[in-house]
């Protein structure tokens, strides 16, 4: 092979080489903003299922403030409106108070199994 020949060669092949460079960096370019909306869809999925979840706990707290009802009255017992007597009732303070405040012989008993509240 003559020297202009190897010349040739290996323009070509530099030629060649650069422009697969080019090729593979504009693929890169390509392929970030393709990366970037997929991350951020990533991201939307990941937050909207947070959002759902504080949205069920949220709830699932206002239910345990109900989670129970009152014996006598069948009201809803929240967490800070109940006495729990020496027998082991919960009873709300509304038929709490009820009891307590009635002239009955039995003011000062549980209303389900007549234990003495105070």
């Amino acid at each position: 092979m003559s020297n202009t020949q190897i010349y040739q060669l290996h323009k070509t092949y530099n030629l060649l080489y650069h422009s697969n460079v080019d090729y593979g960096s504009n693929i890169n370019a390509m392929q970030t903003p393709v990366r970037l909306h997929i991350e951020e869809q990533k991201t939307r999925n990941m937050l909207s299922d947070l959002e759902n979840k504080i949205a069920k706990w949220t709830q699932v707290a206002q239910d345990r403030h109900y989670d129970e009802e009152c014996p006598i009255c069948y009201e809803g017992i929240r967490i800070n409106n109940y006495i729990v007597p020496s027998c082991g009732h919960k009873i709300c303070l509304g038929c709490y108070k009820s009891c307590i405040l009635s002239k009955s012989p039995c003011a000062n008993n549980c209303c389900l199994c007549k234990g003495t509240i105070l």
